[in-house]
């Protein structure tokens, strides 16, 4: 369905105008096509959908919109949206994002929205999500874990970052090591009782492709 059929003659009648104003949707993308601004008359429809209320300040307000957050952190894909793209536009990769702590509780309810909060606000580990971020340790931890716990351990220390890559490249021509770098991994990385045997998978098949 195109724009035009959308909102055409929506205001020809109080009732089509009712209509069009009461849709947090419509009324949404009447105000990014067609007015291509701020409709406040429509405000108090769209803010109560937590969807278009982060796509209004996206796209319409382009920056935070404080009236709509109540509504926004309702839900935690959207509250991830929302820090992640109105509450850090434009900032560079190298700042420091900003994290919006009211809404945390509601993102780390949800494994994924938390994995991607510590990936993208955080950068770097969450403690206090971690917990829910393990109960699924099959993608969720798996990739947290990875992403994450992996990078920060080594970032902390040079001499782990260097035996580790030097026990993948000895690994990858001799098996013999192999034991060495499973003992290494299991020694050197954090709390690894979930993901030990899937990060050491992880470590073979990354050899395997060198």
């Amino acid at each position: 369905m195109k724009i035009n059929d959308i909102f055409e003659n929506t205001t020809a009648t109080d009732t089509s105008h009712h209509k069009l104003i009461t849709n947090p949707e419509r009324a949404y993308y009447y105000a990014k096509d067609v007015i291509k601004g701020r409709w406040p008359e429509a405000e108090k429809y769209i803010v109560e959908n937590p969807k278009c209320a982060y796509l209004y300040a996206l796209n319409v307000i382009k920056g935070r919109w404080s009236e709509a957050e109540k509504y926004i952190m309702r839900s935690h894909d959207y509250a991830l949206l929302y820090t992640e793209e109105v509450i850090n536009m434009g900032k560079s990769e190298n700042e420091p994002n900003v994290r919006w702590k009211e809404a945390e509780p509601i993102i780390m309810a949800d494994p994924w929205c938390a994995y991607l909060y510590a990936l993208n606000v955080i950068k770097g580990r969450w403690p206090e999500a971690e917990n829910i971020i393990m109960t699924d340790p099959d993608e969720v931890y798996y990739g947290y874990y990875k992403d994450i716990i992996i990078p920060s351990v080594l970032n902390s220390n040079p001499n782990s970052k260097q035996i580790f890559r030097l026990l993948m490249d000895i690994t990858k021509y001799c098996n013999t090591y192999k034991s060495v770098y499973d003992d290494f991994i299991k020694l050197v990385f954090p709390d690894s009782s979930i993901m030990t045997d899937k990060w050491i998978n992880y470590g073979n098949n990354q050899r395997g492709k060198k």
